[in-house]
């Protein structure tokens, strides 16, 4: 998670209008973000000031 926030944190700061998770079933296996995208877009509008969010599932 906190490397995740860095990540997205970075992104805002460098003027990226969105961002985007997706489920496990999504991704290749091992590398997704997270296996409930709507429980991480509370955490990342916590800690980023402009980026709109975007999940799939």
């Amino acid at each position: 998670m906190r490397r995740l926030r860095e990540q997205m944190q970075f992104a805002d700061e460098v003027g990226y209008s969105g961002l985007c998770m997706t489920e496990q079933h999504m991704q290749v296996e091992g590398i997704e973000t997270t296996t409930n995208p709507l429980m991480w877009d509370p955490f990342v509008a916590q800690h980023t000031g402009r980026c709109a969010l975007s999940s799939s599932g």
